[in-house]
Parts: structure tokens; sequence; C-alpha cells
């Protein structure tokens, strides 16, 4: 089972990757199913989504995720 530290260890890798533009370390993180749906509905699967994130420099933040437990 996930602990909610490994889930917010993840994430916090998740925005360090796409903060670096680094496809190959996010690439490690998502699941090979991944898929992207962007706010204006487009749609990218994982090789896209890492190509996409590497070919763009942004600041993507997380401030405190609210933390919940569900079932």
């Amino acid at each position: 089972m996930t602990t909610t530290e490994e889930v917010l260890d993840l994430e916090q890798r998740r925005v360090a990757a796409t903060n670096a533009a680094d496809a190959d370390a996010l690439g490690e993180i998502l699941a090979d199913d991944y898929v992207h749906v962007g706010g204006t509905g487009n749609v990218m699967d994982k090789p896209a989504y890492t190509t996409w994130v590497g070919e763009l420099r942004r600041e993507h933040r997380r401030a405190n995720p609210a933390r919940r437990r569900q079932g």
C-alpha cells in the first residue's frame, strides 16, 4: 500500500521534473498508460506528454496539497 508520504514525495518529484523540463525523470514517475488531458481538452499519451514537457520550461507549484483519507 502506498503511504501518504510516498504520494507526496512522488508529487514533489513530478513538479521538480516538470519545472526542469526533464522528460526522462517525468517518464520514470508516470505510469505507462498515463493520459494527460489539458485545460482545452487536448489529450496526450505518456510519450507525447513527456516530450511536450521536455520542450517547455515553466514554473509549476503545489502549495500544501490537500490530504484526506478516502474509503
